[in-house]
C-alpha cells in the first residue's frame, strides 16, 4: 500500500516537472530564432538567373572573384544590405551570361545544378534572391540588423568544400 501511495504522490509531481520542462524547451527554441532570416529554395528565382530576366526593382551583389563569383543576390530597392563580403553591380544581361556561361559553355568545376532562393527576412517577408552559380549546396547566414537593413554572409562553402564562418554579431 505504500508504494501506491507514494507513486501517486509522485506521479502529479513528474507531470508537472515534464510540462515545465517542455514549456522551457519550446522558449528556448523560439528564442533562438531572433533576427535571423532563411534561404528559401525556389525554382523561379534560378529560373530569373539562368533566363537573363532580372527583376529591375533590385540591387544586385556578387560574392567571390570579379571574374567568376561564386553566388549572385539581388536585394529588394526598400531593404540596404550591410555587408563587407557583397560588392555592387549594375548587373546586365550581358554580364550575367558573361559570368554564367563563358563563351557558351559551362563553366570548368561548376555544378549545373545551381540553386536559386529567395532570401526571407524574420517576419516572413522577401527580402531578396539568391543565386549560387558555383555549388547548389551553398547556403548564407541572413541576419535582420534593422527593419530595413540586411547582413548577409558569403556562400558557407568554399571552392575546396571548406566551411567558410558565419556572421556572428
Amino acid at each position: 500500500m505504500k508504494t501506491s501511495n507514494k507513486f501517486q504522490i509522485t506521479c502529479p509531481k513528474m507531470l508537472l516537472l515534464f510540462f515545465l520542462s517542455m514549456i522551457f524547451v519550446f522558449m528556448v527554441g523560439c528564442a533562438g530564432k531572433g533576427n535571423y532570416g532563411r534561404l528559401v529554395p525556389n525554382d523561379k528565382v534560378k529560373s530569373t538567373f539562368e533566363t537573363y530576366q532580372l527583376p529591375p526593382d533590385f540591387m544586385y551583389y556578387y560574392s567571390g572573384p570579379d571574374a567568376y563569383p561564386n553566388a549572385l543576390i539581388g536585394i529588394r530597392d526598400e531593404y540596404r544590405l550591410e555587408s563587407k563580403f557583397w560588392k555592387p553591380v549594375d548587373l546586365t544581361k550581358t554580364q550575367l551570361k558573361k559570368w554564367l556561361e563563358m563563351g557558351g559553355r559551362p563553366r570548368p568545376g561548376y555544378n549545373l545544378d545551381r540553386n536559386g532562393s529567395d532570401i526571407i527576412g524574420p517576419e516572413g517577408s522577401q527580402v531578396g534572391i539568391w543565386y549560387a552559380v558555383k555549388n547548389w549546396k551553398d547556403r548564407a547566414t541572413i541576419k535582420m540588423i534593422d527593419d530595413k537593413t540586411v547582413n548577409i554572409s558569403p556562400p558557407l562553402e568554399d571552392p575546396f568544400g571548406k566551411k567558410r564562418r558565419e556572421i556572428r554579431n
